[in-house]
């Protein structure tokens, strides 16, 4: 009976936690928008971006951003990923797919 109890237990997740993946998706989202419309620049006002503490103009600051927005959009995702699916995101990417990272450790350490 506990072992069922423990195999069909869900993993409950903060909502905290949930809160703060879809704020960095939705903070990607607009970040990639920005770079692709960038609709508040002007030639007065050129495109410019801060990133680690260095202030960057035009083109260096579109590749900036967009880093930035990779960089939220891994955050947000694999969190959220993690959450809805119950495996690593980079099981799924390192094993072609299918969740086999338990697999692997365990016949490594055997």
């Amino acid at each position: 009976m506990a072992l069922t109890d423990a195999i069909n237990t869900k993993t409950y997740w903060h909502r905290d936690l949930l809160v703060f993946a879809v704020l960095c998706s939705l903070w990607s989202a607009l970040l990639i928008f920005r770079v692709i419309c960038d609709p508040f620049s002007s030639p007065i006002y050129p495109f410019h971006d801060v990133f680690l503490g260095i202030k960057f103009y035009g083109y260096a600051a579109h590749i900036t951003m967009t880093i930035q927005a990779i960089a939220f959009a891994a955050f947000g995702l694999g969190i959220l990923l993690h959450q809805l699916m119950g495996t690593d995101p980079r099981a799924i990417v390192l094993c072609g797919g299918c969740d086999q990272s338990h697999t692997f450790l365990h016949n490594q350490f055997q």
